[in-house]
């Protein structure tokens, strides 16, 4: 019988912790609009201060997730779970009464740090609750929590702050928290399982089975060119991605449009996450989906250069169908990375594995952003567009003959538990 994306939920546990996740997803970004509210309104700061609150967003990620990881494999994952939430609600509280900005930044550092905690522990919570057929679809459903509450949780956020103040956000991202650390209490304890731990593990060294996280992404050719895929694609995503108001601006688009063409991302994020996770044919070849995601979201990207280059011209409709492709291509990236890290990792490794992909992947939101605005400044923003795209769907088009010359390989040497081909 067909699997539906919905299927994973007929599993009681799974179900709670996929409703915590939403949870724990809209008290992560509940507060975006309020946070920018503070800095740029109420504090009146400059772009220094937006800049120094977006890096601070990923620092913690690339930081303090692979140093975690170790411990996140180690205790049991309901526990990691609750206290990342419990611990968070008294960080928003610090948010809620912060003077200045010198006291905001430290407190979202650590609200980042337990949201990267709390991720790699909700991935090896999945990989214990969900049996493998499933995955897939358990994969889809997070991706598709991700994806709408970045979509829904800022207009959330904004009727707070218009409400209530900017600060209002903060309670309730607060109250989020709390119902989903209750939530999780109900789940069991979710420890290791003794065949899959082994014995000698307690014994070892915690920089040696840090080190492990790092080896298996390595030496796992399949899990190796999946990370590092996502890392480049990545990387070249946020060439152009904080170019998008300038862009909109330089094809006489008001705020309103540009309001509604990111809209139009989330919103093909949403569609993807549900399609990808309803026809999950592509789990026999999820490096190749990758690939293929890849070199759609290329030739939309190509599209935005060539309009603002002004070769093209379309009018608010037909961008908004470039974006809403846009970001049905990124669920087809993200969904089946998602799945290769699951299948192609131990249980026992999950933690640590999650974690230093994250890493990977958020080094790059540190260091693109300021490339594609030195392009910018030289080249211009239809050129830094175009140069993107075209470079997306290349390397969507390289990887995807790579998953074919390297499929007939990890068929015969991947037999072991939890493989998959390219």
């Amino acid at each position: 019988m067909k699997q539906t994306i919905f299927v994973p939920l007929r599993q009681r546990n799974y179900g709670k912790i996929f409703i915590a996740q939403v949870l724990s997803d809209l008290g992560n970004w509940l507060d975006f609009i309020a946070l920018n509210t503070l800095i740029v309104y109420v504090w009146d700061l400059g772009p220094e201060a937006v800049a120094a609150l977006v890096i601070t967003f990923g620092l913690p990620w690339v930081l303090v997730g692979p140093i975690a990881g170790v411990w996140i494999d180690r205790l049991p994952k309901r526990a990691v779970m609750i206290s990342s939430d419990l611990i968070r609600i008294f960080i928003v509280l610090g948010l809620y009464w912060a003077p200045n900005i010198y006291v905001l930044l430290p407190l979202v550092f650590l609200k980042g740090s337990f949201g990267a905690i709390f991720d790699p522990a909700r991935q090896s919570a999945i990989r214990m609750i969900v049996p493998k057929e499933s995955l897939p679809q358990a994969i889809s459903l997070s991706q598709f929590s991700v994806q709408s509450t970045k979509v829904f949780a800022p207009i959330l956020g904004a009727v707070f702050v218009s409400m209530a103040g900017a600060r209002s956000a903060f309670l309730v991202e607060g109250a989020l928290f709390l119902l989903s650390a209750l939530l999780l209490v109900t789940l069991p304890a979710l420890k290791n399982q003794t065949s899959d731990h082994q014995p000698t593990q307690e014994k070892e060294r915690y920089w040696v089975q840090f080190r492990q996280g790092w080896a298996h992404v390595l030496t796992n050719r399949l899990l190796f060119i999946a990370t590092l895929s996502i890392t480049v694609g990545l990387f070249i995503n946020f060439m152009y991605d904080g170019l998008l108001p300038l862009w909109t601006k330089h094809l006489d688009m008001d705020e309103k449009v540009f309001g509604m063409v990111l809209s139009a991302i989330g919103l093909g994020s949403v569609v993807g996450a549900v399609v990808v996770g309803q026809f999950a044919v592509w789990q026999k070849r999820p490096l190749a989906m990758m690939s293929i995601g890849c070199a759609i979201a290329g030739l939309q990207v190509l599209l935005m250069g060539l309009g603002g280059l002004e070769i093209i011209g379309g009018g608010v409709y037909f961008w908004f169908i470039v974006f809403l492709l846009l970001g049905m291509a990124s669920s087809a990236v993200f969904i089946p990375f998602g799945y290769i890290m699951q299948m192609e990792t131990p249980q026992r490794l999950i933690g640590r594995v999650s974690a230093t992909a994250n890493a990977v992947q958020n080094t790059t939101m540190l260091v693109s952003p300021s490339i594609g605005a030195f392009l910018a400044k030289i080249f211009g923003v239809g050129y830094v567009f175009f140069g993107s795209g075209l470079a997306l769907a290349l390397f969507g088009g390289s990887v995807l003959m790579v998953s074919f010359r390297i499929s007939k390989g990890v068929k015969s040497s991947d037999q072991k538990e939890g493989s998959v081909s390219a």
